[in-house]
């Protein structure tokens, strides 16, 4: 069974680290907006958020930071990529699609 957190344990903790939702969301990863909501108890907080706290506490950083890039929107493909048209355009998937990135390789066949 999954577990979550008390959501007034987290408000607490984030108070006494001395950071605002916003500067937790971006520590986190998350959305200002989902924080509000773990917050209030609006959405359940995930089980490996006690990872994130641990590690903000201890002052840990992300392993990885000089390989991280920006990612674009998945609906607004990058200029310098070519594109090709599929599906319907106004459904819920794109109407184009990378095929260098959609390609399945042989282990996921």
């Amino acid at each position: 069974m999954a577990k979550t957190m008390d959501p007034a344990y987290f408000v607490a903790w984030r108070k006494r680290m001395g950071l605002t939702q916003a500067q937790f969301a971006a520590k986190s990863g998350d959305h200002l907006v989902t924080v509000k909501r773990w917050e209030t108890g609006a959405r359940k907080l995930p089980p490996h958020i006690g990872w994130i706290m641990a590690a903000i506490e201890h002052g840990l950083e992300p392993v990885g930071q000089e390989a991280m890039f920006e990612v674009v929107d998945n609906r607004e493909p990058p200029n310098d990529r070519a594109r090709v048209p599929r599906g319907k355009p106004g459904k819920s998937q794109p109407d184009w699609v990378y095929p260098d990135l959609d390609r399945k390789t042989d282990e996921q066949k």
